[in-house]
């Protein structure tokens, strides 16, 4: 049965793959890596050509991958990345075996991937191996496309290769295509080819061993072009104005990516920056959404006109979480007009409800209008209202400028703001973020010392927040440790790939308040708006960045990758306290809603003093909502908090409702004295990490220029002082815990 070149991409190759992978939380340089710990000590030598051939297949392979598969060489990318990092130096606390292990990582699954593809090109020169066909044309589109060839002339070792091909320079006087190729070995091509011939042309190529100067071997290969049909898309939102979105072309049955015309180029403002190869395919970004809504996007800040080869093709269109995600299958005949209008259908307005989301973690070059401009259509394609702007800092240097802080430099466009921000320090003690600066508070002189990034954020009006709460790791809890007893933390990011309340209830149960935030981290493994926190402003309160950073400060949040939530104690919302002079009921409400199928809720929790005191559960993935109603009592105090979770394991978490007692602490009674003790155990590693370099910095043993272990040992005895300090704090606690402890005995 023939098949239409959409089934086939343009070279008509296919991945099959069995590979399932997971999110992976990708983490800035200089930090701890998680190297593969599946090869054991099973290192092998590199194999030639496979960083290229990689990047190639990232940057020009649409049609070849579908979503999975796309993961899948982003896997191949990330072991490439930090492979390259461990080897430069740029990853503590690892060793060059680190190096090896992600590199084999990579070759083997870059491996597998190739050899996957069913029409790859196989030309095996080994006797007694049945010849590839010459005569059977090979479909591709008439304009540029990418053949992949496997050449077996023995048991040896393998490469990769990559070549452009320009037909008008092949044939004829100009001889034929010459591929040089392993000698005893497997080489692995992938042919960029250029000014392809109409109609079935057959071409001449020669296989070389690298030591020959004379071809080893010879075979022919036919290709025939397809003419494209056009293919017509206009998007509107529900007001019936053209609106930025996000898209994903595949092809049927195939699931073949292709990059649509008009896409944002994110490289030169973020992908290209990190240094780290796992963008893609083209210009696309993965957005790592709950789902079978995961997968690569494109960034469209308006409709297009594009030619498409003649088949079947799915339509993805993603808006938000506020908006019903868009699935549409199209026909695209050669030589024919195909056109499409998509009206957006926003099912729920959070804005008329006071409620505006927000993205606390953006990373972004932003020196121009252009940059602006391509920063702007992002979050407007994913419905964000406020997005953070951050330069991001190490030791030694800032990544991603920015024009300046504070209003001036804020952009707003229509209903969207860009607003500078920084993401310094990230150091052994946490990863700190500043939302709405007037200045970047840095100081490499105080690196370590957290609470005067804390002050001088502050004196400015800005917000102080720690990041990667809820991932983990980099060093947070430690950061968490020492500044949350003296409460300068506004926010805490809970929800960044995925909701983490591992390292934010124990400090809830230590009676502190922490308002929930989140953010994407984008580009490191993250997209602008895969998760948000939306704060909530009122319902009369125009809408503007100063209003919702007051509201940040409220703690009048709550996080998600897809549930809605509505959570009130009486007239309290979230961030809200509620004081009783006496043990009395409360009327909870809890509301949590989604779009049916996917975000709809599947359950609905009533978490108080982190535990679940109420829950509902459904099954039924037509219901877009559910419900509590309920009475609590006030007791000696609590935090009470509501969690969602979706059909599709989306999630939503809101900033707890705090009801204090006069006299009394909202904590968790039973649990202080072993959050205590945890971090005693963060402040002891602080102490001995300073004191560690403070030795080795003293014996003349830490390299000039290795600044991160400098600062450490310099600014030792200011951090023993924090730490100290913040011991203090919580033996001041646990005598505080003793005391109520008889209280709340005789009050009873």
């Amino acid at each position: 049965m023939k098949r239409t070149s959409s089934e086939l991409w343009g070279a008509g190759l296919f991945f099959l793959s069995i590979i399932i992978l997971t999110q992976v939380g990708w983490t800035h340089s200089g930090q701890k890596l998680e190297v593969s710990p599946s090869l054991g000590n099973a290192a092998k030598p590199p194999i030639p050509g496979a960083d290229e051939f990689a990047q190639e297949l990232s940057d020009l392979a649409l049609h070849l991958l579908n979503d999975e598969q796309a993961e899948i060489l982003n896997r191949v990318l990330k072991h490439l990345t930090q492979s390259e990092q461990v080897r430069k130096g740029e990853v503590q606390d690892t060793s060059p075996l680190d190096a090896d292990l992600n590199r084999t990582m990579a070759d083997q699954l870059l491996i597998s991937l190739t050899n996957g593809i069913s029409d790859l090109i196989e030309f095996d020169f080994r006797q007694g191996v049945p010849k590839f066909d010459a005569s059977t044309p090979i479909e591709i589109p008439e304009q540029s496309s990418l053949i992949l060839l496997k050449v077996v002339t023995g048991e040896g070792d393998i490469q990769f290769r990559t070549k452009e091909v320009i037909f008008t320079f092949i044939g004829d006087n100009q001889g034929p295509l010459s591929l040089p190729i392993q000698k005893l070995g497997t080489t692995y091509y992938l042919l960029k080819l250029s000014e392809i011939p109409r109609g079935t042309n057959t071409f001449i190529l020669d296989f070389r061993n690298e030591e020959d100067e004379k071809p080893s071997y010879w075979h022919g290969i036919t290709l025939r072009t397809q003419p494209f049909g056009q293919f017509a898309l206009e998007v509107v939102d529900e007001n019936g104005e053209e609106t930025p979105f996000l898209l994903r072309i595949s092809a049927q049955p195939t699931g073949r990516l292709w990059e649509p015309a008009s896409a944002v180029d994110l490289g030169p403002i973020m992908t290209k920056i990190t240094g780290m190869k796992i963008y893609g395919p083209g210009k696309g970004i993965t957005y790592y959404l709950p789902g079978n809504l995961r997968g690569p996007y494109w960034v469209m800040p308006h409709g297009f006109e594009m030619g498409l080869p003649p088949g079947k093709w799915d339509l993805l269109i993603y808006h938000g979480p506020e908006h019903h995600p868009v699935r549409e299958t199209i026909e695209v005949k050669e030589g024919e007009w195909t056109r499409k209008k998509i009206t957006l259908d926003r099912w729920i307005d959070m804005a008329e409800k006071g409620w505006y989301s927000g993205d606390d973690h953006v990373h972004a070059r932003l020196l121009s209008s252009e940059d602006a401009n391509n920063i702007l259509t992002f979050a407007k394609a994913s419905d964000i209202r406020v997005a953070n702007i951050l330069e991001m800092g190490n030791e030694r240097r800032t990544w991603y400028p920015q024009r300046g802080f504070g209003p001036e430099f804020r952009v707003r466009d229509e209903e969207t703001v860009l607003v500078p921000g920084q993401e310094d320090p990230r150091s052994y003690f946490g990863h700190i973020i500043g939302m709405n600066l007037q200045s970047m508070a840095r100081d490499t002189s105080k690196y370590f010392l957290n609470d005067w990034v804390a002050e001088a954020i502050h004196e400015q009006g800005g917000l102080y927040g720690h990041t990667h709460v809820g991932q983990g790791g980099l060093g947070i809890l430690r950061a968490m440790s020492v500044l949350v007893p003296y409460e300068v933390t506004d926010f805490n990011s809970i929800m960044q790939s995925a909701l983490g309340t591992e390292r934010y209830y124990p400090f809830l149960n230590l009676g502190f308040k922490m308002t929930a935030s989140a953010g994407s981290d984008t580009p490191y493994g993250g997209a602008v708006g895969v998760v948000r926190v939306f704060a909530y402003l009122g319902e009369d309160e125009p809408f503007s960045a100063d209003a919702w950073f007051n509201a940040i400060k409220r703690g009048r949040t709550f996080v998600t990758n897809g549930p809605m939530i509505d959570f009130r104690i009486g007239e309290a919302f979230p961030g809200d306290e509620i004081e009783v002079k006496e043990n009395r009921p409360l009327k909870l409400h809890a509301k949590a809603s989604g779009v049916p199928h996917i975000s709809a809720p599947l359950s609905l929790q009533v978490i108080q003093g982190g535990e679940v005191i109420k829950e509902l559960k459904s099954t039924d993935a037509n219901q877009g909502s559910m419900e509590i109603e309920m009475e609590i009592e006030s007791g000696f105090g609590s935090w009470v908090a509501v969690q969602a979770t979706g059909l599709d394991g989306s999630q939503a978490h809101t900033t707890p409702i705090y009801i204090r007692r006069e006299g009394y602490r909202f904590w968790n009674m039973d649990r202080v004295p072993e959050v205590i003790e945890a971090r005693y155990k963060d402040l002891d590693e602080m102490d001995q990490y300073v004191t560690e370099n403070e030795d080795l910095l003293m014996q003349k043993k830490i390299p000039h220029l290795d600044h991160f272990r400098r600062f450490a040992g310099e600014q030792a005895g200011e951090v023993r002082k924090r730490t100290k300090a913040a011991r203090d704090q919580y033996k001041r606690l646990l005598n505080i815990h003793q005391e109520e402890l008889q209280k709340r005995n005789s009050d009873n």
